[in-house]
């Protein structure tokens, strides 16, 4: 079981791997591109260094489908890995790339510091599938009792994480485990929660896991265009839901 991109399992998939998606997490990106001070536009990218996690698939997909949008295509920049989001943050700090796509509240730091903002991913996707939960189709019928109880769990702790009588507490809980400023914890639960981007109940977002299926044939990665619910099996979700109701 993993909870991350699902584009990764759609692509085993169609590989001919058993794989399925059976969980939303994140429902909505909340990256933002940031760069050097000196540049003003994404269109000012080409020839720079962009920082990535990897070539193909996950947050690069987006980020390469922006950079199209403004004109830039494969051979207009160089692509750099360097990490996830705090080695990329750190890369820009030492000038070692030009701009990266930074999840909250990593690019408010940097802004705040005097880096430029570029854009929102959100501004272009309104909702996309950024993270989902994933299981092995044999381990999941094996381990059905597992698994359900799993997302029984992650369903009351989205249902308390959205209840507004506990925002104060989850804030608390988020500040203890790791170490934001209150102002960046109060930032954080306001756009993750509020702006609806987590998905509620871990419940998964068609019009998101749609949105990824569009990218992916966008980049090449997906030449079909089956229906998502070749990837998907709600079974074990809406049991959970059943139990949870009784």
């Amino acid at each position: 079981m993993a909870g991350n991109c699902p584009d990764y399992v759609i692509a085993a998939v169609e590989r001919g791997e058993a794989l399925a998606i059976v969980g939303g997490v994140v429902r909505r990106p909340v990256s933002a591109i940031v760069a050097q001070p000196t540049i003003s536009a994404l269109s000012a990218l080409r020839g720079r260094r962009v920082a990535v996690v990897e070539l193909i698939g996950g947050v690069s997909s987006l980020l390469k489908a922006i950079l199209r949008r403004h004109g830039l295509g494969p051979g207009d920049y160089q692509l750099v890995i360097v990490g996830g989001t705090p080695a990329q943050a750190e890369a820009l700090r030492q000038g070692t790339v030009d701009a990266a796509m930074l999840t909250h509240p990593f690019e408010a730091r940097l802004v705040a510091e005097g880096y430029r903002l570029l854009g929102y991913a959100s501004a272009y996707w309104p909702t996309y599938a950024f993270a989902t939960l994933n299981v092995r189709r044999d381990w999941a019928e094996v381990h059905a009792e597992t698994l359900v109880a799993f997302l029984r769990a992650t369903i009351r702790a989205s249902r308390w994480l959205h209840e507004p009588a506990y925002a104060a507490e989850a804030q608390a809980i988020l500040a203890a485990s790791t170490g934001l400023p209150t102002p960046e914890v109060a930032d954080t639960y306001r756009r993750y929660i509020q702006e609806a981007v987590l998905a509620r109940e871990a419940e998964i977002d068609e019009p998101a896991l749609q949105a990824v299926l569009d990218m992916m044939r966008e980049e090449q990665l997906l030449s079909a265009a089956p229906s998502s619910d070749w990837y998907v099996d709600r079974s074990y979700w809406l049991q959970a839901q059943a139990d949870l109701a009784r």
